[in-house]
């Protein structure tokens, strides 16, 4: 700033005083639901990843999105167990390592699957609550089952749980997977909620939340 010719800044928040925050996110699911001036834009739709195709069968759709953690095994040992289609993703996992749980009608992915589409396809889902595709679901109407596996997943975990869309189980062993699976695809005030949350935000055009978002303050700088 000397260089430039210009004052020192004050304090490190300075650098904030021109900004223009926004939120990418939804009033349900902010981490911390205290009033705030800064506007919810909601999610960008950044889906990528393979097209899913389910099989015929007449069974419901779940689509399980997973990273490794201490109940893994059980929880798809569940999955393989559940009388339903399963659709496996597990990240930073060879799948090599997951045909001990293949059956007809489980199939799991090496890549991931578009997750927009998967949303719209599946009756339900099993994640470790990352935002994006917990959003993406909530989105969709589908309800899920949140394993969360670090605080700030744990935070988007509780928001689902609040609005009645989701049920949270720790991360650790010895949980009631196959119990909390069947309640998943059985309970109707989960998918309520959940479709309730999709009603709310269906009107919003998500391929051009960024460029609106741009057009809005731009021209005032």
């Amino acid at each position: 700033l000397g260089e430039l010719g210009s004052a020192p800044l004050p304090d490190l928040a300075s650098l904030l005083q021109r900004a223009h925050p926004a939120l990418l996110s939804y009033p349900e699911l902010d981490h911390y639901p205290l009033p705030r001036r800064i506007p919810y834009l909601g999610q960008p739709d950044f889906s990528q990843g393979l097209p899913v195709r389910w099989g015929p069968r007449p069974e419901k759709r779940v689509f399980a999105y997973l990273r490794p953690f201490p109940g893994l095994h059980e929880l798809l040992l569940a999955l393989k167990n559940l009388k339903a289609q399963v659709l496996v993703h597990v990240g930073d996992l060879d799948p090599a390592r997951l045909k001990a749980y293949l059956r007809p009608g489980l199939v799991v992915s090496d890549s991931p699957a578009h997750l927009r589409q998967v949303a719209a396809d599946c009756d339900a889902y099993v994640g470790y609550a990352p935002h994006g595709s917990t959003a993406e679901m909530l989105l969709a109407g589908k309800p899920g089952l949140l394993i969360p596996t670090n605080v700030e997943r744990q935070l988007v975990a509780r928001r689902a749980e609040a609005l009645g869309a989701a049920r949270v189980l720790p991360q650790s062993s010895g949980q009631d997977h196959a119990g909390a699976l069947q309640s998943l695809l059985e309970d109707p005030a989960l998918r309520s909620a959940a479709e309730a949350f999709a009603q709310r935000h269906a009107g919003q055009d998500r391929s051009r939340i960024l460029e609106s978002w741009l057009d809005d303050w731009l021209p005032r700088l």
